[in-house]
């Protein structure tokens, strides 16, 4: 009787582990569909702060998103939202941004009207088609697009997942904002005439004629050395000019660091110079005489007054970030 007693506890003991297993096996596929639907719940702790690390970690381990990186001046909204508390519409303001850089990236190479109704994963897509976006770098912008789009779609978030999210984002629209500087710029060397109008039988030399070029377009890549240079290398290269159909006429000339800084103080001087004359009567440019007969003229400013103060303080921060780089290098150059 004893025995009999222990066999049915072991098998009421059995039983249950038994059922459930036979229940996997039967409900395999529901639960694997279930067990996926959980991994998107939000929990404290839960999937979005994995996806947050993960995809920061990502990034981390991708340079160029660092190195390449300008700061738009609209991102300043960003950060007022988050000030005044409203997470989610700082959030949802970073997404509008990207999508937006996004599109001002693909300006150079496709028709506004016709991609600005594309789903975001289209418009990635594109430019990776292109070769304006590598692989690893479209993955990592769609993949902060979804997680955007859940944040703003009602997730509540701590404050850690907060600076995290801004932070990811802001680094991803840093980095397309200086991919979209480069790609515009070489645009502008195909199609404005103002970089092609020196002659080699002019009198003025090609140096000073580039000079004036480049001071005349400083703001449209936020005086930015990297940028200029970058692009004036993409334009100079094989596999542009065979992009664009052959031989590109009239190179444009690659200033070295040193020179740069002399255009940005020539700008920042002319700059002062109009502000403190007669606006409509000053606002031209008094090239050097040791420039020669340039050939063009224009405004030095195109803007109010208060714009032309605005671009004054970036100048200046931009000279003050070349003198010290520039200060680095001879040091390097220097060093036993």
């Amino acid at each position: 009787m004893e025995l009999a007693k222990l066999i049915i506890e072991v098998i009421g003991l059995l039983a249950w582990p038994f059922t459930i297993l036979v229940i996997v096996l039967i409900f395999k596929r529901e639960i694997v569909q279930l067990l996926r639907h959980i991994k998107e719940a939000k929990f404290p702790g839960g999937s979005i702060t994995l996806e947050l690390n993960k995809l920061g970690q990502a990034i981390e381990r991708t340079p160029e998103i660092e190195k390449q990186s300008m700061t738009p001046q609209s991102i300043d909204s960003t950060q007022e939202l988050l000030r005044s508390g409203n997470s989610t519409l700082a959030i949802a303001n970073l997404r509008i941004e990207i999508d937006r850089e996004i599109l001002r990236l693909m300006r150079p190479s496709h028709n506004l009207q016709v991609v600005r109704s594309w789903s975001i994963s289209r418009k990635i897509s594109a430019l990776v088609d292109k070769g304006l976006l590598s692989h690893d770098i479209a993955e990592r912008v769609s993949e902060y697009s979804k997680i955007a789009n859940k944040l703003i779609h009602g997730l509540e978030l701590s404050a850690d997942e907060v600076n995290r999210a801004i932070s990811i984002g802001t680094n991803l629209l840093n980095y397309l904002h200086y991919r979209s500087n480069v790609e515009n710029l070489v645009f502008d060397f195909e199609g404005h005439g103002l970089w092609h109008m020196w002659r080699k039988d002019d009198k003025v030399s090609k140096k000073y004629y580039f000079w004036s070029a480049i001071a005349a377009t400083l703001p449209e890549f936020e005086h930015s050395y990297e940028v200029y240079k970058e692009a004036v290398e993409k334009y100079l290269s094989k596999e542009h000019r065979d992009s664009v159909g052959g031989k590109i006429q009239h190179d444009l000339y690659v200033v070295s660091l040193e020179e740069f800084i002399d255009i940005l103080r020539f700008r920042r001087d002319e700059i002062i110079r109009v502000l403190r004359g007669n606006w409509w009567e000053d606002n031209e440019w008094q090239w050097p005489k040791s420039w020669g007969e340039l050939g063009w003229n224009g405004p030095v400013f195109r803007g109010s007054a208060n714009d032309a103060e605005d671009e004054l303080l970036r100048i200046n921060v931009a000279i003050k970030r070349y003198e010290l780089l520039k200060q680095t290098e001879v040091k390097n150059i220097l060093k036993p």
